[in-house]
């Protein structure tokens, strides 16, 4: 039987500056469900939160939709205009944001990162991934603010009489000392140096 919850003991082991628990993702309760009867779209909406990702002392508004079994990110700034829209690609049940965390990583420079779980399925077996998401605000601008995939964090596996598990732990440290920490993402013998270049471009994906 595969361990789902061991996801929510691995998260808390990250260094973290400003984070957040979504208990309400967690528990796959999508608030205010709605269905449009004339084209058959199942719509969801989990609870707007009001945190600054920017770092600037200015909070936005963040929330999490679902269409369709997709999962999409909505970010807003103070007058409640959309300034950013992801879409979270899905391999499975359950699919869900479990964990979002900020932390300054240079002088001007926001990392924010969402702990994404993909998703479970049973086909032939059964089998659970979880990936790590960041964007960077830099100078306080969302101009080049875009998610990407920066690594997977979390594997479970399990058929017929094999059973398989990949943990990986994640960390900030300033590997070139140039006052910039990297994204750290550590798991046995794999370590992953990802590093943010600038303009939405990282180095070590």
């Amino acid at each position: 039987m595969l361990k789902y919850l061991f996801l929510l003991i691995f998260s808390l082991t990250c260094v973290a500056q400003d984070e957040w628990f979504f208990k309400d993702m967690l528990a796959g309760e999508i608030k205010k469900i709605e269905k449009k009867e004339s084209k058959g779209h199942f719509k969801g909406r989990s609870k707007a939160y009001h945190i600054d990702i920017s770092g600037d002392g200015r909070r936005e508004y963040m929330y999490f939709k679902l269409v369709d079994g997709k999962i999409y990110l909505v970010l807003k700034n103070a007058q409640k205009e959309t300034i950013y829209n992801f879409k979270f690609p899905i391999n499975g049940h359950s699919a869900r944001v479990y964990k979002v965390l900020k932390k300054k990583i240079s002088k001007d420079r926001v990392i924010t990162l969402f702990f994404f779980y993909d998703g479970h399925s049973s086909y032939l077996g059964k089998k659970g991934t979880a990936s790590l998401y960041g964007g960077v605000v830099d100078k306080g601008s969302f101009e080049h603010f875009e998610l990407k995939k920066l690594a997977s964090i979390w594997l479970e596996e399990e058929f017929r009489e094999t059973y398989k598990r990949r943990l990986y732990e994640v960390g900030f440290k300033d590997i070139d000392m140039n006052g910039q920490l990297e994204v750290i993402v550590n798991g046995g013998q794999t370590k992953r140096i990802i590093h943010y270049k600038g303009k939405g471009e990282w180095i070590g994906l």
